[in-house]
């Protein structure tokens, strides 16, 4: 987008705002006393006051995360330059800076450096300049005619925030991926190139099945689970696991059958943890909910509809741990009024929902699904509701309503293995999903390292 001779003003509710512009002609630094980028109205074009805005912001990411001032200084120094002394950005405007996906949960938090040495050129390019001000209502701020070439547009989060919110981030080629292991967002950006991101080198998510039993015995279940289902083999799922820590994966999703049927279940959750994976899960009740074991470790909890869930109860556990608990709604299994009060109900309680798209594989084949073809219009009806989400079924058996809708196309995807796969740590085969594509065999018991090679070689394939 091409801005000429912008109007730029500041209106943020008393509060502090930077932004980033390309310049059409040179400006020069303006404002920002001593490099205070605060409250004052500034720009900060010229380069010395560009990398002293850099340090400040490495800096107050590393006291955030817990560093000495005395350290923070030391590193912020060796990256980039001397902190100045009175030296300050607003906390509200502070970009947050991802740190290394490490290789154990208990390591140190260490901002990601090459994320920040590709942050600084974009940043310090000579037409960038970086502009702030603030709305304060017992005063006018100045409105400055600026000609602008176009917006700088970095989509990283803003605000100091606590450590345990900070996105972990890795490099694929031209592209970086953050992830936000408490919430499960990701972010995804390039510092030089407009081009779309269609596909990961390396999975981002993994959905592991760990076993294939069931007592719910649910006509349409996809996956054809069972009483009498296999769980996995208990080191067969460590290798696993361990060669996606190698893969740098930043998420598996447990799935079965029931996982919490599977008697190492909580030893497994804890193993994924320690290798610095995020975790999520899926149940079909409180009740499973309950056998879980340190449940705030979880980035994503979700609860398959059954018919007799008590979304209030649901409601207060997820107040209790400060975490979004999801509802996974199956279309075809419910009708259109089960499907209102299910909105309903979920709002209510500010429970989360995912729609699923029905699959006719497995027990799928032989149940016939009801009409869901309405399923958008009432969501479109909840337009005060935004804990919505669908699958890539759903979204692909719907890519025409979504478009028609106006849906942004970034919110959705329409095609599995782009940027995650599916291993069935039961059967020992890898495929773009649970329930479509070609089955490719794997050697479980190989070592970590070999396996996560038979793992990137497939995915590549996708």
């Amino acid at each position: 987008m091409f801005i000429n001779n912008l109007r730029l003003g500041f209106a943020c509710n008393s509060s502090s705002s930077h932004s980033l512009i390309f310049m059409k002609e040179r400006l020069r630094d303006t404002g920002a006393v001593n490099y205070d980028f605060g409250w004052e109205n500034f720009i900060a074009a010229s380069r010395e006051s560009k990398r002293n805005y850099l340090t400040i912001t490495l800096y107050d990411n590393l006291v955030q995360l817990g560093y000495p001032d005395d350290i923070a200084k030391l590193v912020a120094r060796s990256w980039c330059t001397d902190v100045p002394e009175k030296g300050y950005i607003d906390h509200q405007s502070v970009y947050g800076l991802p740190i290394i996906v490490k290789e154990y949960e208990d390591n140190y938090e260490i901002i990601n450096k090459d994320f920040f040495d590709d942050f600084s050129k974009y940043i310090l390019q000579e037409d960038l300049a970086i502009l702030g001000g603030n709305d304060n209502e017992d005063e006018n701020d100045p409105v400055w005619e600026i000609p602008i070439a176009s917006k700088g547009n970095i989509p990283l989060p803003k605000g100091l925030y606590h450590k345990h919110d900070f996105f972990i981030a890795r490099k694929d080629g031209d592209f970086w991926v953050l992830f936000n292991k408490k919430s499960g967002h990701k972010i995804r950006l390039s510092f030089i190139t407009n081009q779309p991101y269609e596909k990961s080198s390396l999975p981002e998510l993994v959905d592991l099945k760990i076993t294939n039993q069931c007592n719910y015995n649910c006509p349409w279940c996809y996956a054809n689970s069972t009483p009498n289902g296999k769980h996995a083999d208990n080191i067969q799922v460590l290798n696993i696991l361990r060669a996606l820590q190698i893969l740098k994966v930043f998420e598996v999703s447990f799935g079965g059958g029931n996982i919490v049927s599977h008697p190492e279940i909580n030893y497994r959750l804890h193993d994924a943890n320690d290798f610095g994976l995020s975790t999520s899960i899926t149940v079909r009740s409180i009740e499973d909910l309950n056998q879980i074991h340190k449940i705030s470790k979880l980035s994503g909890i979700a609860i398959s509809f059954n018919g007799v869930e008590d979304f209030e109860e649901i409601g207060d556990v997820q107040k209790s741990i400060d975490k979004t608990i999801w509802i996974n709604v199956i279309m075809g299994s419910i009708s259109r009024t089960t499907f209102g009060d299910i909105l309903r109900d979920a709002e209510k309680n500010n429970l989360g929902l995912i729609l699923l798209g029905y699959k006719s594989t497995g027990r799928g084949i032989n149940f016939t699904p009801v009409d869901y073809s309405w399923w958008l219009e009432e969501v479109q009806k909840s337009k005060g509701y935004k804990k919505i989400g669908i699958d890539t079924a759903l979204a692909k058996e719907f890519e025409k309503e979504l478009k028609n809708a106006g849906v942004d196309r970034r919110l959705y995807y329409t095609e599995e293995g782009k940027f995650s796969m599916f291993i069935d740590a039961v059967e020992g085969f890898v495929a773009k999903s649970s329930y479509d594509g070609e089955k490719f065999p794997i050697n479980m018991r190989s070592y970590p390292g070999d396996l996560a090679e038979q793992i990137k070689e497939i995915y590549g394939r996708f």
